[in-house]
């Protein structure tokens, strides 16, 4: 099917036209969004101050067993 006028094929294009730009516009906010996200996480990892683990201490358990003869009836 073909438009009979050369306008209403311009309007098409120009909608095409602004639906990209608005969505690179919004891919560039998300990226800057996610980007600000990401370094603020960094900046509160770094200030943060490092949690050392106690280092695991041994513990022994002392056991002894006792043998018992079986009698022979």
């Amino acid at each position: 099917m073909m438009f009979q006028s050369s306008g209403v094929v311009k309007d098409f294009e120009d909608m095409e036209l602004g639906s990209a730009e608005e969505e690179a516009e919004e891919e560039d906010r998300l990226a800057e969004e996610a980007q600000r996200r990401f370094d603020n996480q960094q900046h509160d990892k770094d200030q943060s101050p490092a949690v050392e683990q106690p280092e695991g201490t041994r513990s022994y358990v002392n056991m002894s067993f006792e043998v018992e003869q079986e009698s022979s009836s």
